[in-house]
């Protein structure tokens, strides 16, 4: 139970695929994710960590062109991926080393209790990740990130 964070990337292009051979094993439900056909890795993950998370938030919210609600519990990112371009990766490169990434106001099961300590204890994956998304980036893979709470 809380909060559970991904990133990666994805090359939007199907996968290659005889027409003629039937994948038993795709349910019709994965047909709902528009990548489920994608060839695509899931590089980066985090528990908790609130305020990297808040800083997604915020992105997701400014790209819907609309104010992120206070409480987690009314906001709605959630499940779904936030595509990240080299501006998105740079800002956040810099939050990141300038130790700014914005605080999270709520959220117990997110891990907002201790997110200070998860700043300090992610700070080498989270800067990982951004030097990791630009090289995805030169090869033309689109860099992601999720959650799952």
């Amino acid at each position: 139970m809380g909060l559970d964070q991904y990133a990666g990337w994805l090359i939007v292009k199907p996968k290659n695929k005889d027409e003629k051979v039937i994948d038993i094993n795709t349910y019709e439900a994965d047909k709902e994710d528009p990548y489920w056909d994608c060839e695509q890795e899931m590089v980066f993950e985090w528990r908790k960590h609130a305020r990297l998370h808040e800083y997604m938030r915020q992105l997701w919210h400014h790209r819907l062109n609309v104010k992120a609600p206070y409480g987690v519990m009314a906001d709605d990112f959630n499940c779904q991926k936030l595509f990240l371009d080299w501006e998105d990766i740079n800002i956040l490169q810099r939050t990141i080393q300038t130790e700014k990434l914005p605080v999270c106001n709520d959220g117990f099961f997110w891990g907002q209790q201790f997110q200070e300590q998860s700043v300090k204890d992610y700070y080498e994956q989270d800067f990982e990740f951004t030097q990791k998304a630009f090289e995805w980036l030169k090869e033309d893979k689109k860099v992601w990130y999720e959650c799952w709470w």
